[in-house]
Order: structure tokens, then C-alpha cells, then sequence
């Protein structure tokens, strides 16, 4: 189970759950599971993976495509007229292969996150994403990556705020939007380095391992604080 780099705190939240009032979740390897890269996701798609995609300049040049779509600079039909020219894949495909990079919820999330609406602590999700993944995560259309967001109190994404994480100033704005000061957030994310810098605001972070069920570790780390009453076995 990931654990925060600051162990301090775990030991004083233990003391009362009051010490949180907002508890935030990262979406991509927390509450849904992502692809493992563009070989797993073409295949899901059915897309016949490009040998272009293997190209360092290339991944470097779709990073930097993909963090523009993720601070909400273009939409997804720019990302994916520019993704096709950069990859010699048809826009379509690019469509297709990002609808298959995210993946179904977690075993288990749909339920956790009702058990979460039913406690007095507000909830957020503060995900690097782009409007076509965040559509679906919205249910706008038929897909395997619906979300309940309708539980979620602060719902809040990279796109809309024009940043992305690590950087500084989206969780300022997480702070703001929300009106809860940093030491009082719980935040849930499977990057190392958004865990760091969400530590040095001073928000008490556990780094989650996808590869184990997420759903088991968030509940652990809420029955620990005092949020949540432990499950039946």
C-alpha cells in the first residue's frame, strides 16, 4: 500500500477525522484504470499499432501535444487531426485509441465512493485529463468509463483550470475553489511526483499502487483517519 512520505501526519490525523474536510481523488489509476500505453490501447481499439509511436521524437512531440489538451489549450478534435499527423494515423483512430486508453472503474469504486457521499467530509477530484475523457467520465455517451461524478462535491479538472499537475498553482486553485486550506485536504494519486508536490503545500497525501485495488487502500486510509467505519470482512 502507498504511504505518504510525511509519516508524521498519519499519527496526529488518527486523533480525529475532524482534522480533514476534504477528501480529493485523482481519476486515472485511482478511481479508473488506464491503459498501459499506446500498445495496449490500440489493441483495444483495434487499431493497427503505428511503428511511428516507438519514435523518441515522436512520444516527446505526443507528450507535448497531450499536455496542451490536458491545460484545456486546444479540443480533441485538434489533438487528433495533429496526433495523426505527427503518428500517419487517421484522426479516427487516434479518437478510438484514446477512447480505449481509459479503461472501466476499479473494482469496488462505484459503491466507495457512495459510502464516501454518505459522510459529513466533502469531496473533489482533481484529475489531469482533456474534454474527451472527461465526457466520458460524465457518461455524455455509452462507455465503460462512467463515473458517479454526481457524488463528487468539487469536481475539478485540469482542462477547465488551464494547468496541470505538478504544477503549483492547480492545487492553489483546488484550495480556493474549495475554501479548505491545505493541512485539512486528504488527496489520493498514483504520482510520485504530484504526491510530492501536493506534500510541500502541505496536504496530507497517500500514493496509491494501481497495480494493487485502489478501492482497498483509500478505504484502509480512511478507516485509519477516522472518516470511515471499517467493512465487514
Amino acid at each position: 500500500m502507498g504511504r505518504c512520505a510525511n509519516s508524521v501526519w498519519l499519527e496526529t490525523l488518527a486523533m480525529t477525522s475532524h482534522h480533514i474536510e476534504l477528501i480529493c481523488f485523482d481519476i486515472g489509476n485511482v478511481l479508473i484504470e488506464l491503459s498501459s500505453g499506446w500498445h495496449q490501447a490500440c489493441a483495444e481499439a483495434d487499431v493497427l499499432f503505428p511503428d511511428t509511436a516507438d519514435n523518441i521524437a515522436i512520444i516527446d512531440h505526443l507528450d507535448a501535444l497531450n499536455r496542451e489538451h490536458e491545460c484545456g489549450r486546444i479540443d480533441a478534435d485538434s489533438f487528433d487531426a495533429q496526433a495523426a499527423q505527427i503518428t500517419g494515423l487517421a484522426p479516427h483512430q487516434i479518437d478510438a485509441v484514446c477512447r480505449a486508453w481509459v479503461r472501466a472503474p476499479f473494482p469496488g469504486v462505484v459503491e466507495f465512493l457512495a459510502r464516501v457521499a454518505e459522510s459529513d467530509t466533502t469531496t473533489a477530484c482533481l484529475s489531469n485529463t482533456n474534454d474527451r475523457h472527461w465526457n466520458m467520465f460524465h457518461g455524455q455517451e455509452p462507455n465503460r468509463s462512467e463515473l458517479p461524478m454526481h457524488l463528487l462535491d468539487h469536481p475539478m479538472a485540469s482542462h477547465h483550470i488551464g494547468v496541470i499537475k505538478p504544477d503549483n498553482r492547480i492545487f492553489s486553485h483546488a484550495e480556493q475553489a474549495t475554501a479548505v486550506p491545505a493541512e485539512r485536504i486528504l488527496f489520493f494519486d498514483d504520482n510520485g511526483e504530484n504526491c510530492t508536490a501536493a506534500e510541500q503545500r502541505g496536504w496530507c497525501v497517500r500514493k496509491i499502487d494501481p497495480s494493487c485495488n485502489p478501492v482497498t487502500q483509500m478505504q484502509a486510509t480512511l478507516e485509519e483517519v477516522g472518516i470511515m467505519r471499517k467493512t465487514k470482512q
